[in-house]
């Protein structure tokens, strides 16, 4: 039979005299372990950043429907000098969603909308740079849309022009805080519009309101926004149900490719933006992140690491006398490689729960002032500790086995 306890006390003795060597040499300790605090700081509170954003966006993302799709003129990311051939790209129009709406059976409702950024007025209060979007009765469901008091745009509403509006939380806090917002004059652009309706508070993403937004009949927004190339009609299309959404896009690509007078051999003219495409770019930016973050985190424990084993390096030289008696009263090479090595995996192990600590309080700081949900990933705080346990033993082995083979005879004769 095995003792146990023959195993058990010399590694428990061992680590008790790691942390009594640690301890009498607290700052040297602390400056050894920082590269180690810095790697799993920036491992963990990174994570933590990134999985408030995943779960802030997928809400976001499952605010536009599963079984909705949006076209666009431009891709859902472009940068440089391809916007150019983009903007040469022939314009959506609300005929175009009428078109839809009437040829394809899989679509329920097709939206044109378009939206701008307007300073917005009331008596003598003032909002600069308040979302407008200009767009038809449809658009509510399309993007579901969740009223707080009043009513939604009417097909008449669209027709006919009237100056109304429906109004976000934020509209209502600086410009309308002490009355009934319903029936309410503001000013856009200098135009006058009476207020229809309210939404729900929907709060803030990134750090941006996302309740600073105004909805009126597009037929007005497009006499707001002329001669502002920016604002660009998309169109909100929804279909039937989640499993209709490919045949939906299917139908509303043969419609518009016949519209625009496309052969078969040329590309679409148009992009297509759903949920999945979406995640898609979002995966790739915050993967292209997380890569960065493995890095920068990768090199401060390689120099952690180092660092461990220069000081352990330097203790085995301090201690070589110590090393000399233990051997001399008995003590094996496995109990002295034991003791190095044990004190490597505890400096480490000490800077990687620190680093856990700070990295989680760094990811709970991040995510409040960005607004995003606060979850820390109980994987993130393993795996750093983990990385921070391995770089130990990994850079203190070679100082535990030059410890474990001194001489007993030459240890004790030095000075």
């Amino acid at each position: 039979m095995i003792n146990i306890t023959h195993i058990i006390a010399p590694i428990n003795e061992a680590f008790v005299q790691a942390l009594k060597a640690i301890w009498a040499n607290r700052m040297r300790s602390f400056l050894t372990m920082l590269g180690i605090i810095i790697g799993v700081m920036s491992v963990v509170g990174m994570l933590t950043l990134i999985e408030g954003m995943n779960r802030s966006f997928a809400s976001l993302i499952g605010e536009l429907g599963s079984n909705s799709v949006y076209v666009s003129k431009f891709p859902a990311m472009s940068f440089g000098p391809s916007q150019r051939m983009y903007w040469r790209r022939p314009d959506l129009t609300q005929a175009d969603a009428d078109a839809i709406q009437a040829s394809c059976p899989a679509v329920k409702s097709a939206s044109g909308f378009l939206a701008n950024m307007m300073d917005v007025r009331r008596g003598n209060m003032e909002m600069v740079g308040v979302s407008v979007i200009g767009t038809d009765d449809k658009y509510a469901e399309i993007s579901n849309m969740d009223f707080e008091s009043g009513r939604n745009l009417t097909s008449g509403d669209a027709l006919a022009n009237h100056r109304v509006a429906v109004i976000g939380a934020d509209i209502i806090d600086n410009l309308i805080p002490d009355t009934d917002p319903i029936g309410a004059e503001i000013k856009i652009g200098g135009q006058q519009f009476t207020v229809i309706g309210t939404l729900v508070r929907k709060g803030k993403f990134f750090g941006e309101s996302q309740d600073s937004v105004i909805y009126v009949p597009y037929g007005l927004a497009q006499t707001l926004f002329y001669g502002n190339r920016h604002s660009e009609m998309m169109l909100a299309i929804q279909a039937k149900s989640g499993a209709e959404l490919k045949n939906a896009e299917d139908q509303l690509q043969e419609v518009l490719r016949r519209r625009r007078k496309l052969r078969f051999d040329e590309p679409n003219n148009f992009e297509l933006i759903t949920q999945d495409s979406l995640m898609e770019i979002y995966n790739t930016i915050t993967g292209a992140a997380f890569g960065v973050m493995i890095a920068v985190a990768s090199i401060s424990l390689v120099v952690g690491g180092i660092g461990i084993m220069n000081i352990m390096l330097v203790t085995v030289t301090e201690r070589t006398r110590e090393i000399g008696i233990r051997k001399a009263v008995g003590a094996k090479r496995r109990d002295v490689l034991w003791q190095f090595l044990i004190e490597a995996a505890s400096l480490s192990c000490i800077g990687g729960f620190l680093g856990i600590l700070i990295g989680s309080l760094l990811g709970i700081v991040l995510c409040s002032l960005l607004s995003l949900p606060i979850f820390i990933p109980a994987w993130a705080a393993f795996l750093g500790f983990g990385f921070s346990a391995a770089v130990g033993i990994f850079f203190g082995l070679y100082p535990a086995s030059k410890a474990a083979r001194l001489d007993p005879i030459a240890a004790l004769r030095y000075e």
